[in-house]
């Protein structure tokens, strides 16, 4: 339970770097109570390059992303901080801790918004152990179920018991709920903190955070695929489904009706994924042996497929982001693409400001994919 508040200033700097904190006051001689422990170790990830029209994989498959992981750690921190809407972690000696405090990732650490507080709330103890699991993208469901949930792993690897977990969540959106308490946190053992959170904890258990410094690795999905394997055999095996952004605004599809009727022959299931709690969003998408998508957090759910099951993704020309790509060589499954009518991006440019754009299939093009793809 909170016990009384304290006053403190901003933090005085920052370490790049949870391990460079550590090191810099062990190399000191300091006897510290904390911790910091390494799991899975650094290693890379082998990709089979996926399958298109083109006659040259595009460029944004060919430079191979994703491909490094890191070793993800876990940080035990005595009387450490959490601050603000994003979680930032603020070290006993004041200082911040930058690689597990990310706003957004073109940031640089002195840019860091407690860096402008004048000054900070007063602070409320927790005579607890709390984890920490923030993220600057909590409320997206990708970031939530590759960058919130897999850090639970590296909590549990660590035999460490845990109080409270500390989600920047507030309130708790239905996919949230719904996957805490199917992994077994219920409410009474969260912390939703906000703009104006200021917590101290007798101990702050902190894992490192995934897609910055890992890259959406293996065992992250793994995790995943084990944590929620109670809902993959809810349904049978052999559904062809086309996942819709209908409901979504924006990388809709302009001429979707025509794709539908396309589609129509082959026995697709037309799905609004907004209309499914995650139990049913997992089993519809262990049930399939086809995915035809356009690009999206929808497609998160890939995670859940059967090994073997074919993936058609579609994309805007001007936004080929590889990262369901990935995610599909982790979970074994047959990925294909098609890139929509239009101008292609340059060589080696992401135009970040095309990434919400609509998206036109090629009637043709679509229907040479389908055989390609054994339809």
């Amino acid at each position: 339970m909170p016990h009384s508040r304290e006053e403190h200033t901003p933090p005085v700097g920052y370490c790049r770097t949870t391990g460079e904190w550590f090191a810099y006051h062990q190399a000191r001689g300091k006897s510290m109570e904390e911790h910091f422990m390494e799991f899975y170790c650094d290693h890379s990830s082998e990709h089979v390059m996926p399958r298109g029209l083109e006659e040259t994989v595009p460029w944004e498959f060919a430079n191979r992303p994703f491909r490094h992981h890191p070793s993800p750690f876990l940080a035990v921190i005595c009387d450490g901080r959490i601050w603000g809407a994003k979680g930032a972690v603020i070290t006993p000696d004041n200082k911040l801790l930058w690689d597990v405090s990310l706003e957004h990732s073109e940031q640089t650490p002195e840019q860091h918004s407690v860096f402008q507080q004048a000054h900070m709330p007063s602070v409320e103890y927790h005579a607890e152990t709390l984890a920490v699991l923030t993220y600057t993208a909590s409320e997206s469901y990708f970031h939530w179920m590759l960058d919130v949930l897999p850090r639970i792993d590296l909590l549990n690897k660590s035999g460490i018991a845990i109080d409270k977990f500390v989600f920047n969540t507030s309130p708790c959106l239905p996919f949230q709920h719904q996957t805490l308490t199917a992994l077994g946190i219920p409410p009474d053992r969260r912390i939703e903190i906000e703009a104006a959170s200021h917590l101290r904890a007798k101990k702050l258990v902190v894992p490192s955070l995934i897609g910055y410094t890992s890259h959406y690795p293996k065992w992250a999905v793994a995790f995943l695929r084990t944590a929620f394997f109670q809902y993959t055999h809810l349904s049978d095996r052999g559904k062809r489904i086309y996942i819709s952004r209908a409901d979504a605004k924006h990388r809709q599809l302009t001429n979707e009706q025509q794709v539908l009727k396309l589609l129509e022959p082959y026995r697709f299931q037309t799905v609004t994924l907004s209309e499914y709690t995650v139990g049913d969003q997992i089993a519809l998408f262990a049930s399939a042996d086809v995915i035809v998508a356009p690009h999206g957090a929808n497609m998160t759910n890939l995670l859940f497929c059967h090994a073997g099951t074919k993936v058609i993704e579609l994309f805007s020309p001007g936004y080929v982001n590889p990262i369901y790509w990935a995610i599909s060589n982790h979970a074994g499954l047959d990925y294909y693409y098609l890139i929509g009518k239009g101008r292609r991006s340059p060589q080696n440019v992401y135009e970040l400001s095309r990434a919400k754009e609509d998206i036109e299939v090629d009637l043709d093009q679509l229907s040479r994919m389908l055989k390609l793809a054994g339809m």
